[in-house]
């Protein structure tokens, strides 16, 4: 009864990514897995990219030869480059960072085996393909001649009986993972090489600065080392393997490739420990990412000489400030590049900016950063006004990774240090117009609506460390979160300093116009329905946290499994509506009156000069 009743389930139009991963987990029976393996192929990749970290982690946690998750991962992997590099920078990242050493040996030899020579692939397939045929996997639909489709075979049946033409499914020509030629799909594991190497000798600036103790010259060094990627930089464009920038790896199969990286461009930034810098990049689109530079579209760059490139090591290092950089509006520092630029007047050239990171664990952060962009999805499913603005982070390795930058956006911090006195609302004022004006009354709105959002997500995820270096202001006026080391069950040297459940200064009741005006209780509403909603998808966000806490060591899971309990009694799905409305005020007016959070905001004045 219960196969039916999921092979139902399977079949029906409520059916996507997010049930096929929460079975797959749920669920031992090798029958159900092998069901479930073989529907991931009909999923597309924008939707399957989402859940490489869980896919992954299962797999390594599983660990069993020749099964069906594992198949699917080497064949998705030798068939689709962004997919590939996005596995391989998961499993670079995880090595030896497992709990049972079994599984780093797994993780090891998965990784090893993704970057064979596609025709060594052949041996990890299901069945062997000739060129031009399709794998097929097991599956647990019954053959054609039966009389009924119910019940399913069950999984004994399927352990032993012997793969028929009857019994197999074979993939369809549609699917994201068949979406390269044959041509293309030789060419996987050479792309996916170079574009690793690309990112490793991005990283590797980053452990060099490190290793300079005179934190004055960290400027210049970086300059130089950019400087050192010319011959990169001089054969992008034409080189035979293109690649990518490595935070735009994503559904579209990243139809672009890099062209330049204006080295007078990287800025070092803020860190007292760390070396991490700003890097920009350009890059240029094309259709087909895979092909040979020499081929198509590509034919329109010429390798500019040396003296086009900018700035020369016969001249020195033309440098601007730092801070001159980091404060230029986006679309001017766009349009300046672009004038400088060989490439800046290619159809399709763009400039993409990252924030390069060495010596920092960053696999936290990718999980912050995924659940907070499912919090997304589920409010815009929900048609709500909350609004959130989840960054890409990539962790490739135990100790490093790439951050998307939030661009246009100023933290807490800088406004206070520029405002001195004054407040929040004079800011607002100061950059969009009195009060009342248009201006001024979206950026108000834009405020509300994000506060609203991030105020829910610290509640959820349980974020800490929200001092005021943490919490930027964007153009238009919505909050941002950043940094998210500490969430679930971890926080700053474990003082357990921020008791409320978000932070909410008086400086942000001002800019709503007080506790009795409408965007105050408009704050309130959206409060509400985004908790009313997230409590109606809640099993899709604990999915997420609740694999990656199988076997993990990471800081934010060191309370085990009780850590999953305590993200489930946050949802409060015990309450009635009328009750969660008491919930949810109580929250809001704790949070306003917290002492622990000026406390906090203290201690990173005195300690860290943060205001």
């Amino acid at each position: 009864m219960e196969i039916s009743w999921l092979l139902r389930l399977f079949r029906s139009d409520f059916f996507d990514v997010s049930l096929a991963v929460a079975y797959l987990w749920q669920y031992p029976d090798p029958g159900v897995k092998d069901y479930l393996v073989n529907e991931l192929f009909n999923m597309p990749f924008s939707k399957l990219n989402f859940y490489i970290p869980q896919l992954v982690h299962m797999c390594c946690l599983w660990h069993s030869p020749d099964g069906a998750l594992e198949r699917f991962l080497l064949f998705a992997c030798s068939h689709h480059f962004s997919f590939a590099c996005l596995v391989i920078c998961f499993l670079e990242s995880q090595l030896g960072k497992y709990a049972d050493s079994s599984v780093s040996s797994y993780a090891r030899w998965l990784k090893q085996a993704i970057l064979l020579e596609p025709a060594s692939f052949r041996a990890f397939l299901p069945s062997a393909c000739s060129s031009g045929s399709q794998p097929r996997l097991p599956t647990l639909v019954p053959s054609s001649d039966q009389e009924s489709p119910d019940p399913l075979p069950s999984s004994e049946c399927l352990r032993h009986r012997k793969t028929s033409s009857a019994h197999v499914l074979p993939v369809p020509h549609s699917l994201g993972i068949l979406a390269y030629s044959q041509e293309c799909k030789a060419t996987v594991q050479t792309h996916l090489r170079a574009q690793l190497a690309f990112i490793n000798a991005l990283v590797g600036i980053g452990i060099k600065l490190l290793n300079i103790k005179c934190r004055d010259t960290w400027q210049e060094h970086l300059y130089s080392e950019v400087l050192l990627l010319r011959s990169l930089n001089l054969s992008l464009p034409a080189r035979p393997t293109r690649v990518s920038f490595p935070l735009a790896l994503d559904d579209r199969g990243h139809q672009h490739h890099v062209v330049r990286i204006p080295p007078e461009e990287a800025v070092i930034l803020d860190s007292k420990d760390r070396a991490p810098f700003l890097i920009l990049v350009e890059v240029v689109e094309c259709d087909d990412p895979l092909s040979s530079a020499s081929e198509g579209p590509s034919e329109l760059f010429e390798v500019p000489s040396r003296a086009d490139e900018g700035p020369s090591s016969q001249t020195g290092p033309q440098l601007e400030h730092p801070s001159r950089l980091l404060k230029e509006p986006w679309n001017e520092k766009v349009d300046r590049i672009r004038c400088n630029s060989p490439y800046g007047q290619a159809d399709g050239w763009d400039v993409r900016s990252m924030i390069v990171k060495s010596g920092d664990d960053l696999r936290q952060e990718v999980l912050a950063a995924q659940m907070i962009l499912k919090f997304k999805h589920i409010w815009e499913e929900e048609h709500l006004a909350l609004w959130l603005h989840p960054y890409r982070i990539v962790a490739t390795g135990s100790n490093g990774g790439l951050i998307e930058t939030i661009k246009n956006a100023i933290s807490l911090h800088s406004i206070k240090k520029q405002m001195g006195s004054r407040s929040l609302n004079d800011y607002f004022e100061e950059k969009f117009g009195q009060q009342r004006t248009g201006p001024y009354l979206l950026a108000q709105q834009n405020f509300v609506e994000s506060l609203a959002g991030y105020s829910l997500i610290c509640y959820f995820l349980k974020v800490k460390d929200r001092h005021n270096g943490n919490i930027l202001i964007t153009h238009a006026g919505h909050v941002v979160h950043i940094d998210f080391g500490f969430f679930l069950g971890s926080s700053p040297r474990n003082l357990g300093f921020e008791t409320a459940s978000f932070k909410m200064s008086l400086d942000f009741v001002e800019v709503m116009g007080g506790v009795e005006s409408d965007m105050y209780h408009y704050f309130r509403s959206l409060m509400l329905q985004g908790f009313i909603a997230a409590r109606r998808h809640m099993d899709k966000v604990v999915l997420l946290a609740e694999i990656m806490q199988r076997g993990s060591n990471l800081p934010c899971f060191y309370g085990g499994e009780a850590c999953i309990k305590a993200l489930k009694d946050r949802f409060k799905v015990s309450l009635t509506e009328k009750q969660l409305i008491g919930q949810v005020n109580t929250m809001i007016e704790d949070s306003m009156s917290s002492f622990s959070t000026k406390l906090y905001d203290n201690y990173q004045y005195y300690k860290n000069g943060i205001l």
